[in-house]
Protein backbone atom coordinates (compact mmCIF):
# COMPACT_ATOMS: atom_id res chain seq x y z
CA UNK A 1 0.00 0.00 0.00
CA UNK A 2 1.18 3.19 -0.74
CA UNK A 3 -0.67 6.55 0.30
CA UNK A 4 -1.25 8.74 -2.29
CA UNK A 5 -1.75 12.10 -0.37
CA UNK A 6 -2.58 15.99 -1.38
CA UNK A 7 -4.23 18.73 -0.06
CA UNK A 8 -7.75 18.86 -1.45
CA UNK A 9 -8.86 20.12 -4.88
CA UNK A 10 -5.19 19.31 -5.71
CA UNK A 11 -5.59 16.72 -8.52
CA UNK A 12 -5.91 13.57 -6.30
CA UNK A 13 -8.72 12.32 -7.69
CA UNK A 14 -7.40 12.76 -12.11
CA UNK A 15 -4.06 10.61 -10.52
CA UNK A 16 -6.53 7.90 -8.79
CA UNK A 17 -8.30 7.54 -12.73
CA UNK A 18 -4.96 7.56 -14.26
CA UNK A 19 -3.60 4.83 -12.20
CA UNK A 20 -6.68 2.93 -12.63
CA UNK A 21 -7.31 3.50 -16.16
CA UNK A 22 -3.32 3.08 -17.59
CA UNK A 23 -2.13 1.01 -15.05
CA UNK A 24 -4.87 -1.49 -13.84
CA UNK A 25 -4.14 -0.17 -9.76
CA UNK A 26 -7.31 0.55 -7.90
CA UNK A 27 -7.23 2.89 -4.80
CA UNK A 28 -9.20 3.00 -1.68
CA UNK A 29 -9.90 6.97 0.65
CA UNK A 30 -9.03 6.64 4.35
CA UNK A 31 -11.34 9.78 5.90
CA UNK A 32 -12.65 10.61 9.47
CA UNK A 33 -16.02 11.55 8.44
CA UNK A 34 -18.25 10.58 10.75
CA UNK A 35 -21.14 10.56 8.10
CA UNK A 36 -19.73 8.38 5.57
CA UNK A 37 -18.23 4.48 6.14
CA UNK A 38 -15.15 3.92 5.84
CA UNK A 39 -13.75 0.95 3.83
CA UNK A 40 -12.77 -1.86 5.94
CA UNK A 41 -10.19 -2.96 3.99
CA UNK A 42 -8.44 0.22 2.38
CA UNK A 43 -5.01 -1.01 3.51
CA UNK A 44 -5.57 -4.17 1.09
CA UNK A 45 -5.33 -1.80 -2.34
CA UNK A 46 -2.39 -0.72 -4.07
CA UNK A 47 -3.02 3.26 -2.94
CA UNK A 48 -4.87 4.97 -0.86
CA UNK A 49 -6.27 8.73 -0.94
CA UNK A 50 -6.12 10.64 1.55
CA UNK A 51 -6.28 14.59 2.54
CA UNK A 52 -5.19 14.00 6.71
CA UNK A 53 -1.83 15.10 7.75
CA UNK A 54 0.59 12.29 8.48
CA UNK A 55 0.05 12.10 12.22
CA UNK A 56 -3.64 11.61 11.49
CA UNK A 57 -3.09 8.58 9.68
CA UNK A 58 -4.16 4.81 10.26
CA UNK A 59 -1.82 3.38 10.36
CA UNK A 60 0.59 6.16 11.11
CA UNK A 61 3.53 3.88 10.20
CA UNK A 62 6.63 6.08 8.80
CA UNK A 63 8.16 3.47 6.77
CA UNK A 64 4.93 3.62 4.32
CA UNK A 65 5.76 4.74 1.16
CA UNK A 66 3.82 7.85 -0.10
CA UNK A 67 3.49 10.00 -2.80
CA UNK A 68 2.03 13.86 -2.75
CA UNK A 69 0.21 15.57 -5.17
CA UNK A 70 0.82 19.57 -4.76
CA UNK A 71 -1.30 22.28 -6.71
CA UNK A 72 -0.07 25.79 -6.72
CA UNK A 73 -1.93 26.89 -3.34
CA UNK A 74 -4.24 29.53 -4.81
CA UNK A 75 -5.99 27.46 -7.11
CA UNK A 76 -6.39 25.26 -4.79
CA UNK A 77 -7.99 27.35 -2.04
CA UNK A 78 -9.98 29.32 -4.89
CA UNK A 79 -11.74 25.75 -5.54
CA UNK A 80 -12.26 25.01 -1.85
CA UNK A 81 -14.29 27.92 -1.27
CA UNK A 82 -16.31 27.35 -4.55
CA UNK A 83 -16.65 23.76 -3.32
CA UNK A 84 -18.06 25.40 -0.33
CA UNK A 85 -20.31 27.60 -2.35
CA UNK A 86 -21.57 25.82 -4.27
CA UNK A 87 -21.98 22.12 -2.76
CA UNK A 88 -21.25 21.86 1.22
CA UNK A 89 -22.97 25.51 2.15
CA UNK A 90 -24.88 26.46 -1.52
CA UNK A 91 -25.11 30.50 -1.19
CA UNK A 92 -22.30 31.24 1.22
CA UNK A 93 -20.09 34.24 0.74
CA UNK A 94 -17.35 33.12 -1.72
CA UNK A 95 -14.63 35.76 -0.14
CA UNK A 96 -15.48 34.50 2.53
CA UNK A 97 -15.06 31.27 2.13
CA UNK A 98 -11.63 32.03 0.26
CA UNK A 99 -10.53 34.09 3.56
CA UNK A 100 -11.61 31.53 5.53
CA UNK A 101 -9.12 28.90 3.37
CA UNK A 102 -6.37 31.13 3.90
CA UNK A 103 -6.35 31.69 7.60
CA UNK A 104 -7.54 28.03 8.26
CA UNK A 105 -7.89 28.78 12.08
CA UNK A 106 -6.94 26.47 14.47
CA UNK A 107 -6.35 23.89 12.35
CA UNK A 108 -9.57 23.74 9.91
CA UNK A 109 -8.59 23.10 6.22
CA UNK A 110 -6.93 20.01 7.07
CA UNK A 111 -3.88 21.96 8.91
CA UNK A 112 -3.83 24.79 6.60
CA UNK A 113 -2.43 24.57 2.76
CA UNK A 114 1.03 25.73 3.96
CA UNK A 115 1.11 23.25 6.68
CA UNK A 116 -0.79 20.42 4.83
CA UNK A 117 2.32 20.67 1.65
CA UNK A 118 5.01 21.24 4.48
CA UNK A 119 3.90 17.85 6.61
CA UNK A 120 3.71 15.56 3.45
CA UNK A 121 6.60 17.26 1.71
CA UNK A 122 8.89 15.99 4.65
CA UNK A 123 6.71 12.48 4.82
CA UNK A 124 6.68 11.60 0.92
CA UNK A 125 8.70 10.05 -1.48
CA UNK A 126 7.74 12.06 -4.24
CA UNK A 127 6.28 15.03 -5.14
CA UNK A 128 3.98 15.59 -8.31
CA UNK A 129 2.54 19.10 -8.87
CA UNK A 130 -0.62 18.91 -10.26
CA UNK A 131 0.28 21.12 -13.74
CA UNK A 132 2.89 18.57 -14.03
CA UNK A 133 0.40 15.89 -14.20
CA UNK A 134 -1.68 17.87 -16.19
CA UNK A 135 1.03 18.58 -19.20
CA UNK A 136 2.27 14.64 -18.75
CA UNK A 137 0.05 12.75 -17.16
CA UNK A 138 1.99 9.02 -17.38
CA UNK A 139 5.42 11.12 -17.48
CA UNK A 140 4.59 11.87 -13.75
CA UNK A 141 2.93 8.98 -12.71
CA UNK A 142 5.88 6.58 -14.35
CA UNK A 143 8.15 8.68 -11.44
CA UNK A 144 6.05 6.20 -8.89
CA UNK A 145 7.73 2.77 -10.84
CA UNK A 146 10.80 4.36 -8.79
CA UNK A 147 9.00 3.05 -5.39
CA UNK A 148 6.81 0.27 -6.55
CA UNK A 149 6.38 -2.45 -9.32
CA UNK A 150 4.04 -1.26 -12.18
CA UNK A 151 2.24 -2.59 -15.38
CA UNK A 152 3.09 -1.10 -18.76
CA UNK A 153 0.89 1.73 -19.16
CA UNK A 154 -1.87 1.69 -22.06
CA UNK A 155 -1.55 4.91 -22.63
CA UNK A 156 -4.65 4.77 -25.12
CA UNK A 157 -6.78 5.05 -21.77
CA UNK A 158 -5.66 8.31 -19.90
CA UNK A 159 -9.08 10.10 -18.70
CA UNK A 160 -9.69 13.84 -19.67
CA UNK A 161 -11.55 16.23 -17.77
CA UNK A 162 -14.58 15.87 -19.72
CA UNK A 163 -15.20 11.87 -18.17
CA UNK A 164 -14.54 13.75 -14.56
CA UNK A 165 -17.13 16.53 -15.22
CA UNK A 166 -19.87 13.60 -16.32
CA UNK A 167 -19.19 11.67 -13.40
CA UNK A 168 -18.28 8.64 -15.66
CA UNK A 169 -14.58 8.23 -14.15
CA UNK A 170 -14.23 5.37 -11.89
CA UNK A 171 -13.29 7.78 -9.01
CA UNK A 172 -14.59 11.18 -8.04
CA UNK A 173 -17.93 12.40 -7.20
CA UNK A 174 -18.34 9.82 -3.80
CA UNK A 175 -19.08 6.97 -5.46
CA UNK A 176 -17.67 4.81 -2.84
CA UNK A 177 -19.67 6.59 -0.52
CA UNK A 178 -23.19 5.47 -1.65
CA UNK A 179 -24.54 8.23 -3.98
CA UNK A 180 -26.62 6.98 -6.98
CA UNK A 181 -25.21 7.50 -10.30
CA UNK A 182 -27.40 10.83 -10.97
CA UNK A 183 -26.47 12.02 -7.49
CA UNK A 184 -22.78 11.21 -8.73
CA UNK A 185 -23.22 13.00 -12.08
CA UNK A 186 -24.43 16.59 -10.90
CA UNK A 187 -21.71 16.23 -7.90
CA UNK A 188 -18.93 15.67 -10.53
CA UNK A 189 -20.73 18.73 -12.87
CA UNK A 190 -19.72 21.09 -9.55
CA UNK A 191 -17.15 19.66 -7.98
CA UNK A 192 -15.00 20.02 -11.47
CA UNK A 193 -15.08 23.10 -12.46
CA UNK A 194 -12.54 24.19 -15.26
CA UNK A 195 -10.17 21.23 -14.65
CA UNK A 196 -7.14 23.98 -15.88
CA UNK A 197 -4.40 25.56 -13.59
CA UNK A 198 -3.99 29.64 -13.22
CA UNK A 199 -7.98 30.48 -12.60
CA UNK A 200 -6.82 32.48 -9.07
CA UNK A 201 -5.37 35.66 -11.92
CA UNK A 202 -9.07 36.25 -12.59
CA UNK A 203 -10.73 34.94 -9.43
CA UNK A 204 -8.53 36.22 -6.32
CA UNK A 205 -9.10 39.70 -5.65
CA UNK A 206 -5.93 41.52 -5.09
CA UNK A 207 -6.20 42.29 -1.25
CA UNK A 208 -6.59 37.95 -0.51
CA UNK A 209 -3.85 37.39 -2.80
CA UNK A 210 -1.54 39.56 -0.94
CA UNK A 211 -2.73 38.18 2.63
CA UNK A 212 -2.33 34.66 1.00
CA UNK A 213 1.18 35.37 -0.03
CA UNK A 214 2.13 36.44 3.29
CA UNK A 215 0.92 33.25 4.93
CA UNK A 216 1.69 30.78 2.53
CA UNK A 217 4.44 32.49 0.13
CA UNK A 218 7.83 30.62 1.37
CA UNK A 219 6.14 27.35 0.71
CA UNK A 220 4.99 28.53 -2.24
CA UNK A 221 8.49 29.43 -3.56
CA UNK A 222 10.23 26.38 -2.32
CA UNK A 223 8.04 24.45 -4.76
CA UNK A 224 8.62 26.08 -7.44
CA UNK A 225 5.29 28.42 -7.36
CA UNK A 226 6.10 31.99 -8.28
CA UNK A 227 3.54 35.07 -6.99
CA UNK A 228 3.42 36.02 -10.56
CA UNK A 229 2.42 32.43 -11.58
CA UNK A 230 4.69 30.90 -13.22
CA UNK A 231 6.41 27.48 -12.58
CA UNK A 232 9.68 26.94 -12.34
CA UNK A 233 12.35 24.66 -10.58
CA UNK A 234 12.80 25.07 -6.69
CA UNK A 235 15.94 26.60 -5.70
CA UNK A 236 18.74 22.77 -6.05
CA UNK A 237 20.90 24.77 -2.78
CA UNK A 238 18.29 26.16 -0.42
CA UNK A 239 15.31 23.89 -1.19
CA UNK A 240 16.99 20.75 -2.37
CA UNK A 241 14.55 18.16 -0.79
CA UNK A 242 11.75 19.81 -2.78
CA UNK A 243 13.61 19.98 -5.83
CA UNK A 244 14.60 16.27 -5.60
CA UNK A 245 11.53 14.94 -4.61
CA UNK A 246 9.76 16.78 -7.54
CA UNK A 247 12.05 14.99 -9.90
CA UNK A 248 14.90 17.18 -10.24
CA UNK A 249 18.52 15.54 -10.44
CA UNK A 250 20.54 17.65 -8.16
CA UNK A 251 23.85 18.83 -9.54
CA UNK A 252 27.06 16.68 -9.47
CA UNK A 253 29.32 18.02 -5.99
CA UNK A 254 31.53 20.29 -7.35
CA UNK A 255 33.97 18.54 -5.07
CA UNK A 256 35.38 22.51 -3.67
CA UNK A 257 33.52 23.67 -0.93
CA UNK A 258 33.56 27.11 0.51
CA UNK A 259 34.20 26.62 4.50
CA UNK A 260 32.80 29.67 6.83
CA UNK A 261 33.28 29.43 10.45
CA UNK A 262 30.73 30.79 12.88
CA UNK A 263 31.48 32.16 16.20
CA UNK A 264 28.97 30.83 18.32
CA UNK A 265 29.68 29.96 22.09
CA UNK A 266 26.17 31.74 23.02
CA UNK A 267 24.80 28.11 22.04
CA UNK A 268 26.53 27.08 24.52
CA UNK A 269 25.07 29.50 27.83
CA UNK A 270 21.78 29.71 29.87
CA UNK A 271 20.52 32.74 28.83
CA UNK A 272 18.74 33.87 26.06
CA UNK A 273 19.71 37.58 24.90
CA UNK A 274 19.13 38.72 21.77
CA UNK A 275 22.32 37.81 20.27
CA UNK A 276 22.07 33.99 21.48
CA UNK A 277 18.76 34.25 19.42
CA UNK A 278 20.36 35.64 15.92
CA UNK A 279 22.51 33.18 16.22
CA UNK A 280 19.86 29.93 16.85
CA UNK A 281 17.81 31.60 13.81
CA UNK A 282 20.89 31.84 11.59
CA UNK A 283 21.77 28.28 12.10
CA UNK A 284 18.64 27.15 11.49
CA UNK A 285 18.45 29.33 8.46
CA UNK A 286 21.66 27.44 7.12
CA UNK A 287 20.87 23.79 8.27
CA UNK A 288 19.29 23.12 4.91
CA UNK A 289 22.75 24.19 2.78
CA UNK A 290 24.19 22.38 5.17
CA UNK A 291 22.73 19.09 4.87
CA UNK A 292 22.76 19.22 0.84
CA UNK A 293 24.60 16.18 -0.22
CA UNK A 294 25.71 18.48 -3.15
CA UNK A 295 26.22 21.84 -1.86
CA UNK A 296 29.27 23.76 -2.39
CA UNK A 297 28.93 25.29 1.70
CA UNK A 298 30.67 24.10 4.63
CA UNK A 299 29.57 25.37 8.02
CA UNK A 300 31.53 25.41 10.83
CA UNK A 301 30.46 26.60 14.54
CA UNK A 302 33.14 27.78 17.51
CA UNK A 303 31.75 27.01 20.44
CA UNK A 304 34.20 27.04 23.32
CA UNK A 305 37.39 26.01 21.51
CA UNK A 306 35.45 23.45 19.82
CA UNK A 307 34.72 23.42 16.18
CA UNK A 308 31.61 21.70 15.15
CA UNK A 309 30.00 20.86 11.92
CA UNK A 310 26.74 23.00 11.57
CA UNK A 311 24.97 19.57 10.39
CA UNK A 312 26.63 17.86 13.76
CA UNK A 313 25.40 20.21 15.89
CA UNK A 314 21.70 20.76 14.63
CA UNK A 315 21.60 16.03 14.45
CA UNK A 316 22.52 16.71 18.54
CA UNK A 317 21.52 19.61 19.51
CA UNK A 318 20.29 18.01 22.43
CA UNK A 319 23.94 16.79 23.70
CA UNK A 320 26.63 18.95 25.54
CA UNK A 321 29.54 20.09 24.08
CA UNK A 322 31.83 18.82 26.62
CA UNK A 323 30.71 15.79 27.14
CA UNK A 324 29.58 16.50 30.89
CA UNK A 325 26.29 18.91 31.36
CA UNK A 326 22.80 18.94 29.60
CA UNK A 327 22.72 21.23 26.98
CA UNK A 328 20.78 24.21 27.66
CA UNK A 329 18.50 24.14 24.72
CA UNK A 330 17.42 20.74 26.29
CA UNK A 331 16.80 22.70 29.29
CA UNK A 332 14.74 25.42 27.27
CA UNK A 333 12.36 22.69 25.65
CA UNK A 334 11.63 20.82 28.74
CA UNK A 335 10.33 23.98 30.26
CA UNK A 336 8.67 25.24 27.60
CA UNK A 337 6.67 21.64 27.31
CA UNK A 338 5.82 22.39 30.65
CA UNK A 339 4.42 25.42 29.86
CA UNK A 340 2.69 24.06 27.22
CA UNK A 341 0.95 21.63 29.13
CA UNK A 342 -0.42 24.13 31.61
CA UNK A 343 -1.65 25.91 28.64
CA UNK A 344 -3.23 22.72 27.42
CA UNK A 345 -4.77 21.71 31.04
CA UNK A 346 -5.94 25.25 31.10
CA UNK A 347 -7.55 25.45 27.77
CA UNK A 348 -9.05 22.49 27.76
CA UNK A 349 -11.62 23.17 30.10
CA UNK A 350 -13.15 23.97 26.47
CA UNK A 351 -15.03 20.49 25.54
CA UNK A 352 -13.15 19.87 22.30
CA UNK A 353 -15.73 18.42 21.13
CA UNK A 354 -17.94 21.99 21.18
CA UNK A 355 -14.71 23.29 19.82
CA UNK A 356 -14.74 20.92 16.55
CA UNK A 357 -18.60 21.45 16.22
CA UNK A 358 -17.84 25.31 15.93
CA UNK A 359 -15.38 24.98 13.47
CA UNK A 360 -17.09 22.11 11.39
CA UNK A 361 -20.25 24.48 11.26
CA UNK A 362 -17.81 27.77 10.68
CA UNK A 363 -19.68 29.57 13.54
CA UNK A 364 -17.19 32.48 13.85
CA UNK A 365 -19.27 34.28 16.59
CA UNK A 366 -18.32 31.52 18.87
CA UNK A 367 -14.89 31.58 17.60
CA UNK A 368 -13.69 35.09 18.74
CA UNK A 369 -15.45 34.05 21.97
CA UNK A 370 -13.49 31.03 22.46
CA UNK A 371 -10.15 33.19 21.02
CA UNK A 372 -11.26 35.97 23.63
CA UNK A 373 -11.12 33.51 26.52
CA UNK A 374 -8.05 31.80 25.40
CA UNK A 375 -6.18 35.58 24.63
CA UNK A 376 -7.45 35.84 28.78
CA UNK A 377 -5.05 32.75 29.39
CA UNK A 378 -2.26 32.93 27.59
CA UNK A 379 -2.03 37.12 29.32
CA UNK A 380 -2.54 35.38 32.57
CA UNK A 381 0.03 32.57 31.53
CA UNK A 382 2.86 35.08 30.42
CA UNK A 383 4.37 35.21 33.67
CA UNK A 384 4.58 31.84 34.39
CA UNK A 385 5.95 31.54 31.62
CA UNK A 386 8.78 33.85 31.55
CA UNK A 387 9.44 33.05 35.21
CA UNK A 388 10.15 29.31 33.84
CA UNK A 389 11.90 30.12 30.83
CA UNK A 390 14.50 32.17 33.35
CA UNK A 391 14.36 29.42 36.63
CA UNK A 392 17.88 28.41 37.01
CA UNK A 393 18.51 24.87 35.02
Amino acid sequence: MIWLASYPRSGNTLMRNILYEVYGLSSAEFHREESHPLDKNYFDHPFVKTHLLPEQLDPADSSIRAVYIVRDGRDALLSMAHQRSDIVSPGSDLRENLRAAIFAEKGTFFGGWSHNVEAWAGRADIIIRYEDLIADPVGQAERIRGIMDMPVPDRNRIPDFGTLKSGQAAYGARKSWGYSEAQSRELADKAFRKGRSGGWREEMPEDLHDIFWTYHGETMLRLGYTREGDIVAPDPELDHHFYQKLGYRLPEPSGRKYRVLIEAAKLDTHDNDGVKRYISTLVEGLSPLAFNPSGMWQFDLLINKDIIALQDYVSRSGNSFDGGNEHPKTVITAKKDLFGRLESGLLGLIPESWIKWLVRNNIYVFHRAYDLFKKSILTLLYWVKTAILFLPA
